[in-house]
């Protein structure tokens, strides 16, 4: 009876889904050692492929058609003229967004003593000019560290963070903004000097009248546990966070102002800022001890003014009994508790009506439970939250596909979409009731599904199957549509290749 009534409830739950189809393009034959790492999809009737050509060692970027997939443009990146020939261009940190009908890149280029950030602006015919400089940072004798990253864009202005550890434990961070259109620097602010006493900073937001604000994190290791990681047993630290400030670096004065957020977390799995004209939210996925001494993973949202002169609003939501019971289970270490599973933020997306909140696990080359939490954008608060179990593995030794578990997201008007592929074995079962075990786990993307998974507004999430890899496989590859009315995917079967367009039913 178990059996028959699991495969009831199968055929009700596919039957019930909104009937849409892909739209594939026509088949395109494979370029030895090209591989696409970057599809963006912001545009009605195009989309952009970003490419590493191996053979070529370059990037290549491509604007094609919708649906048809043809080529409009197509533009070599050259970055061999910055990097050197032996550079590793998948590994490399870039942003590429688009601003007024054109496109810039933004990369940085990683020497053994310099790093530095370069850009490249591309046309709307595909057309790229010269490379220009951002800033560069070079190691010194006193240094035991350095780094430089991409902060964020916002429209043409480029957020850059610069990063110098000491050896005397002491860390120098030097945030720049730089204005792309005008290829000249707005301004530079060194923080106060960082060290295990004074706390770290994280989460570099810009809000409209250019003020800097982040996050300053104090926290202590308090004790080391183990854990079993691709078959060795390694012991890492587990930290107590005593304390989370926002701070304010207003662009006027070079004042800093800051303000209290929490105390007392067991856990900080990853934060969020985002600022406007009027208010500035701060967004945390962390686990804290609750009343009855137990531990739990919860969302904290916080949310002021710009000034910092109102007392705030503060939402903390710990995660419902069902997921708790469905994150506990020994897992890699001596802890089974939920509160000992560690997730990482994957990003925001901001909707109409709601913000999603996306966060994973992915530990020992393994993609595990993705969290979602879904935010009302009117008060704050936490509307409802949703447990995706996957059991995939990385096929980084057998596979030029490497990040076969990842998962893409997009928005539709009020509506979130996130896809991913899924063993064959898994995909009737419910996603609001299975944990990780009970998955079988996958180490390819043979015979697997193109999934897409839709929460509701009743808690419950949908899925549905749109393509089996069969003659075509579905290459899951970093992904970027923050509002769209599609979704588009790659395909492979080695020599050949297609894309295929999914347009979404409106209400």
């Amino acid at each position: 009876m178990p059996g028959k009534a699991t495969l009831i409830f199968g055929l009700m739950f596919w039957t019930f889904l909104q009937a849409q189809d892909l739209t594939y393009s026509r088949v395109f034959p494979s370029i030895p050692k090209n591989l696409p790492i970057f599809i963006q999809n912001t545009q009605h009737d195009y989309f952009y492929v970003l490419r590493y050509n191996r053979k070529a060692h370059d990037l290549t970027l491509e604007r094609r058609a919708k649906p048809s997939a043809e080529i409009l443009s197509f533009t070599p990146l050259k970055l061999d003229s910055v990097n050197s020939d032996l550079y590793n261009y998948a590994s490399m940190d870039y942003l590429l967004f688009e601003h007024k009908r054109g496109l810039y890149f933004v990369f940085e280029k990683n020497l053994n003593s310099k790093k530095s950030i370069f850009f490249k602006h591309i046309d709307s015919l595909g057309k790229a000019g010269g490379f220009k400089e951002v800033c560069s940072l070079t190691l010194e004798s006193t240094m035991l560290d350095f780094d430089i990253e991409l902060a964020g864009a916002y429209g043409a202005k480029l957020l850059i963070l610069s990063t110098q550890k000491y050896l005397n434990q002491t860390t120098k961070k030097t945030i720049i903004l730089y204005d792309l259109e005008s290829k000249s620097e707005i301004w530079a602010k060194t923080l106060p000097l960082e060290n295990s006493l004074t706390g770290y900073s994280k989460g570099f937001c810009l809000s409209e009248q250019n003020d800097l604000f982040y996050v300053m994190v104090k926290a202590q290791i308090v004790s080391y546990k183990r854990k079993y990681i691709k078959h060795a047993q390694v012991m890492v630290p587990t930290f107590y966070y005593d304390s989370l400030h926002l701070i304010k670096f207003s662009t006027a004065g070079n004042r800093l102002q800051k303000q209290f957020l929490v105390s007392d977390l067991s856990a900080l799995h990853g934060l969020k800022l985002h600022c406007d004209s009027n208010e500035v939210r701060v967004l945390a996925q962390a686990a804290i001890k609750q009343n009855d001494n137990t531990r739990t993973i919860v969302l904290f949202n916080y949310s002021c003014n710009v000034d910092l002169t109102s007392a705030g609003r503060i939402e903390t939501t710990p995660i419902s009994p069902d997921v708790k019971r469905r994150l506990t289970y020994y897992d890699g270490t001596d802890y089974k508790d939920a509160a000992d599973k560690e997730f990482d933020l994957v990003d925001e997306y901001f909707g109409r009506q709601y913000t999603y909140i996306l966060t994973e696990r992915k530990e020992g080359g393994v993609y595990k439970e993705l969290l979602l939490w879904q935010i009302q954008n009117s008060n704050g608060k936490v509307f409802n939250h949703y447990l995706i179990p996957r059991r995939m593995l990385s096929s980084e030794t057998w596979s030029r596909y490497t990040d076969i578990g990842e998962a893409g997201s997009a928005l539709s008007k009020s509506n979130y979409y996130l896809f991913l592929a899924e063993a064959a074995a898994n995909v009737t079962i419910d996603p609001n009731t299975a944990s990780y075990y009970q998955l079988k786990k996958k180490a390819s993307l043979s015979h697997c599904y193109l999934i897409v998974y839709t929460p509701g507004q009743n808690g419950v999430i949908s899925k549905r199957k749109l393509h089996q890899n069969l003659g075509f496989d579905f290459i899951p590859i970093d992904y970027s549509a923050p509002e769209t009315g599609d979704l588009v995917f790659y395909f492979s079967n080695g020599k050949q290749e297609k894309f295929a367009v999914l347009n979404f039913l409106q209400p």
